[in-house]
């Protein structure tokens, strides 16, 4: 076994095994756009690779977004500052909420632009307050979005003008599909992953280990609970053949005793955890939630462990990450018009087809990135956001109250100019 030092592009600046994980995140995302998903798919080995990236492709770029945030608060660069995080976060959510609301319903843009203004107070906490954070994200957050948005629905159909439009967007960014109030706790799990010494390679090691091993187990029971859960609901199901439902769920009229059985001990218990177990892509259950942070630091573990002669064939995938910000606005267009062009949701074609297509998108993407990243070492639209927030200038020193927390084991004096060495062991 030899060791292969992982080095950042330029002195201070990003770390290669993060921007590689980053162009993997934002490739899954293409896959789970292009509509070749869960219904769509036969469930053979073969095509699992496709299968997983749907709805977890996005947390791992949460994930990497905390962790982004850490490593550029501890070198000290002025987008760390609050300023900048602010206005960063402002000009996304103005801009994703334009783009959720008008031509992309499935954008992240207004929630990642809602976590960096929430960025500055978490920024100023310990690993231990982020990891309560995260806790309550993952367990409070899915019971809020299985009783607020129903109870609240009604009322804000009512709310008129400027306050019911506010109203709407706030329920837009804090329950829709990346809803803050869950989604938040990837971003607080990636700041405390970015405050570890991501330099050594039995740190990186643990988080695949770690992720893998809570993976394996907690996929496997949660499923043979769900298993179990849809056995009662198709026993019921049966049982009720022909009974209608009010409203609120109760049997209209006379109902036979077998269905008295099935709904007496069985509804609230099904209801009630329906809404934690279910592993399906984007349903922001406790379940799916932990599904998809082990997969992220699992991920994350490998990419940093991976030894440079992979990475250098993978080097395309890391332009990507590099640019990720240019390369998602990019995805849109080449979703919405090539993917269709090419044939790609034509009804009847064949997943063959499908899968060509979006290898042609990603290619597209990829020698996209590429050239940018070579011409200019960054894209066009990271340009534009560091001119409106300031953050151009990394050197800069951000103010005492926007160091990480006392908790951080590496000091941030002295990092600003240093190049950040990862080792990793390879063959």
């Amino acid at each position: 076994m030899t060791t292969a030092a992982i080095t950042t592009e330029r002195p201070g600046g990003r770390i290669a095994a993060i921007d590689l994980a980053r162009g993997l995140a934002m490739l899954g995302m293409i896959t789970q756009h292009v509509a070749i998903g869960t219904t769509k798919l036969p469930s053979e080995p073969a095509w699992w690779a496709l299968h997983a990236s749907a709805g977890r492709a996005s947390v791992l770029f949460f994930v990497l977004s905390g962790v982004a945030l850490s490593l550029v608060a501890r070198r000290g660069s002025s987008s760390a500052s609050t300023p900048a995080m602010l206005k960063r976060g402002l000009l996304l959510l103005i801009g994703g909420l334009y783009v959720a609301l008008t031509f992309w319903s499935g954008s992240i843009l207004h929630t990642y632009g809602a976590m960096f203004l929430l960025a500055p107070l978490l920024l100023r906490r310990s690993s231990k307050w982020l990891l309560v954070v995260a806790a309550a994200a993952f367990s409070v957050g899915p019971f809020l979005l299985a009783t607020v948005p129903g109870s609240i629905g009604l009322w804000l159909d009512h709310q008129t003008g400027v306050h019911g439009w506010l109203l709407s967007t706030l329920t837009l960014v804090l329950f829709q599909t990346y809803a803050l109030v869950v989604w938040i706790g990837f971003f607080a799990v990636g700041m405390v992953l970015g405050r570890l010494d991501l330099r050594r390679p039995k740190v990186a090691a643990m988080m695949l280990s770690v992720g893998v091993a809570f993976l394996v187990p907690w996929t496997l029971t949660v499923d043979a609970l769900n298993r179990r859960l849809d056995r009662v609901d198709e026993a019921k199901v049966a049982a009720c053949a022909g009974v209608e439902f009010g409203k609120n769920g109760e049997p209209i009229g006379d109902v036979s005793k077998a269905c008295q059985q099935a709904l007496k001990p069985t509804n609230a218990l099904t209801v009630q955890w329906s809404s934690f177990s279910r592993l399906t892509a984007h349903s922001n259950t406790t379940a799916w939630a932990l599904q998809s942070l082990a997969i992220a630091i699992a991920v994350i573990g490998l990419c940093l462990l991976l030894p440079t002669a992979v990475r250098r064939v993978l080097r395309p995938v890391q332009a990507i990450g590099t640019v990720s910000l240019s390369c998602y606005l990019l995805h849109m267009v080449l979703v919405q018009d090539f993917w269709q062009l090419a044939g790609g949701g034509r009804p009847g074609v064949s997943n063959w087809h499908q899968i060509g297509v979006l290898g042609a998108i990603m290619a597209i993407e990829m020698a996209f990135a590429s050239f940018v990243v070579w011409r200019w070492k960054r894209g066009p639209f990271e340009w534009l956001l560091a001119q409106f927030t300031g953050g151009g200038n990394n050197s800069a020193r951000p103010r005492a109250d926007q160091r990480l927390g006392s908790d951080h084991p590496l000091p941030i004096e002295g990092q600003r100019r240093a190049s950040v060495q990862l080792v990793s062991v390879g063959e």
